[in-house]
Formats: C-alpha cells, structure tokens, sequence
C-alpha cells in the first residue's frame, strides 16, 4: 500500500482520499427545519471558534442565495441550533439543495486560512419530473427510409428558438445486420465513431485482482458476442408521421446460454431516441456469474473533449463511496475525468446521481443523456480494453485513443 493505497507515494489524492476525509471530519451537520441546522462539535478539546460557515441554497446547481455565520460558540461534545436566513424557495419545479462548508478563518499549522474542514449538503426540494422532455423540440415529421444495410430515421430539431439559423437536421442510423444505432449525425457531423451496444462489465480494478478466479467470474460478461434473432428487428410504422415510432431487436442467448437480451428504441421527430434494454433468463442465468454492471456503452470522435453534468461530482465517485461527492453542475474535460495516479490501468471515472450527461465539442454541439431516474455514467479517452489489465496482462499506461460513454 505504499503506493496503491489512499494517498499515492508521490503525496497526490486518490479519489477516495475524498471519502475519508469526508467520513473522519469533526463537525457534524443535521437539518432540523428550514433554514435550521443543528451543530455537533465532536472534537473533545476544542471549540468551533476557529472556524466559520458558509452557506448556500442552490436550485439545479447554480446558488440563488448564500451568506456567512463567522461565530461558532460550540464547546467541544457540543451541539447547538442555528437559523440560518434562506427566505422562501423558489416556486419551480427544480432541485433545491442547502450547501454547508465550514472552513479556517486564519491559517492552522500546515493547513491555510479558508481550508474546508467539513461540509454537508441537504436537499429542501426535489424535482418532480426529469430534466429533459423528449419530443418537445421537434420542427417536422419524423421521417424513415430503408436501404439493403440499413434503416434511417431523420428529422429536424429547434436548438435555441424557431430562427432558421438555429434548426439542424438529424439522422440516425440502425444496422439490419446487428440490430444496433450504428451512426448518428447532426448536420451531417457524426456523433458516434462506434454503435451503441449493450455492457455487462467494466475494466478491473486493482482489489480485483486478488480476487479468486476472476478471469472465470467475469469473462461471460466482460465482450460478449451479440447475434441477432433471425426475424427479430422490427420497425413499427404504426406511427408515423409526426408521432414517434419504434425500432425492436433480440438477441441469441449470451454468457454461456444464460440470458437473452432485448433492445426497444423509441425514435421521436426531434432526434431524441428512448432506449430501454431487457434481459431475460434463458435457462442458464443463475449459474451464471454475477453481473459488474448492467448498461450500455458507444464511441464518439475525439472533438467531443467536454463533458457537462448535473449529478455527484467533481472527483470519480461509485454507490459505494459517493458520499463525499456532492450534487451540483460541473463542467470538466474528457481527459481529466480518468485518474492517472492509479499504479495499474483500471475503472475510473464514474459519476453517480446523474440527472444528465452531455459530452460536447467545442462548438457546444453534443449528445445529452437522461434517464427516468438517476443514473451512473462516465465519458473516458479510452476504451475498456485499454484499461483492461486482464486482457493486456501488464499494468501499461492506457493509449488515448477516444471517448467512450458507459
């Protein structure tokens, strides 16, 4: 662990670093109200006086209302009340969060004047819907051609207002042969530089590798082969025109026999395509291996360098250490979201609690990913393969070669 463990050899944070603190911080925040928060000092020989807290409400991640408490009176193994002056919530249908940081007012030993010691983050109101409305963009019919390799869905879509100039036309792209979203184009600029394709598993991690027999465990979900069900893609032309329409396909059973899986897309006029992904026991799925994850993954080209989001950030976080992370809108490069000072390629960059994913180029153009609920996902300048150590059998740094979305 000297140089695999929380802090690395060289004194840099793992993202778990973040977590601990977190976990071993000394002042303790609960919301008794609105705008109430009880204090628990649990330090046993200091007081708060040290310290001050900041506040802020903020509704989708950006702060509408903050300010400052600069006296803690609280005596060690203490706790006491403080109202805090945050007015009424705004009346939209959004997420509003209370904030709380404390931090140094003046410099401490090695640690400087603003130094966060802990935090908390309280939700006052949670959003009722999801944040994106498919469908609502669209500027006319939804269109669908066939060819002997493809079918092709097209329309048009308002960006930013009903101005010609900020209307751009779309298609997408499903492969007869595999069944899967194989191209997408906006202004005829490509999307995707690999299809769409369902994932069961993620590269390994270290502690992985003492586990017993992990090759076994994982391989039957780790690249699995997809072969189309003869008869099983089907296009519903039912609606056509400017309501939506369908596209179905199955799959012949994968993992050794264990499960079958089957895809829906719903393709609206405005471009947006509602993916629902199935598996089903095919007689073999528990004897099976258990699953790393259950979702899906593509490629886009290497213009798409940002990723812009609004779920548990800024640093990786997974459901089991996402505590520290807090939600919030953040805006970050492709490249930084995977953690160089891990000593063996491996999973990074996974952020939780998502409410949505964009990866955009630099023009701001891009793909958006939601869900019905929260959901995980990451955007790496790399694939699985490159961070998997069981398949390169060293532990090489990765090659950049593009962004995947998992």
């Amino acid at each position: 662990f000297n140089c695999n463990g929380v802090i690395a050899a060289d004194r840099t944070l793992h993202p778990h670093a973040y977590e601990v603190r977190y976990q071993h911080r000394n002042i303790l925040t609960s919301l008794v109200g609105q705008g109430k928060v009880s204090i628990y000092n649990e330090h046993f020989f200091k007081d708060l006086s040290q310290y001050r807290m900041l506040w802020n409400v903020t509704v989708d991640g950006f702060a509408v209302s903050s300010g400052i408490v600069e006296n803690l009176d609280i005596a060690p193994q203490k706790t006491v009340t403080v109202d805090l002056p945050i007015g009424s919530l705004p009346e939209t249908d959004a997420d509003i969060f209370l904030n709380i940081s404390y931090v140094l007012k003046t410099a401490d030993g090695l640690l400087p004047a603003g130094t966060e010691v802990s935090y908390e983050q309280f939700e006052l109101k949670k959003r009722s819907g999801s944040v994106f409305k498919a469908g609502s963009a669209y500027v006319c019919d939804l269109l669908q051609t066939e060819t002997a390799e493809s079918y092709v869905f097209s329309g048009s879509f308002a960006f930013a207002g009903t101005a010609a100039d900020r209307v751009a036309d779309w298609t997408a792209t499903f492969d007869k042969t595999t069944g899967f979203l194989s191209g997408y184009t906006v202004n005829g600029k490509p999307m995707l530089s690999e299809p769409l394709v369902p994932e069961f598993a993620r590269a390994p991690i270290e502690n992985d590798m003492g586990a017993w027999k992990i090759r076994q465990m994982y391989e039957a979900w780790r690249y699995p082969t997809f072969v189309l069900k003869a008869g099983s893609l089907v296009v519903d032309k039912a609606t056509d025109g400017v309501g939506l329409m369908s596209l179905s396909a199955e799959y012949e059973p994968i993992a050794g026999g264990a499960a079958t899986i089957k895809m829906f897309y719903e393709i609206f006029p405005d471009g947006t395509i509602k993916v629902t992904e199935s598996m089903k026991d095919a007689g073999n799925l528990s004897k099976a291996p258990s699953l790393m994850r259950f979702g899906m993954k593509f490629a886009m080209p290497g213009r798409f360098s940002t990723v812009d989001f609004y779920g548990k950030g800024p640093w990786e976080n997974y459901s089991d250490r996402n505590s520290s992370a807090v939600i919030g809108h953040y805006t970050q490069s492709v490249n930084e979201q995977y953690h160089y000072g891990y000593v063996r390629t491996q999973e990074s960059g996974t952020k939780t609690e998502l409410s949505y994913f964009r990866v955009l180029d630099p023009d701001g153009a891009g793909l958006e990913i939601s869900a019905e609920g929260k959901f995980s996902a990451s955007a790496l300048p790399f694939s699985m393969k490159d961070l998997d150590c069981l398949e390169n059998g060293t532990p090489e740094r990765a090659n950049k070669t593009n962004t995947q979305n998992g």
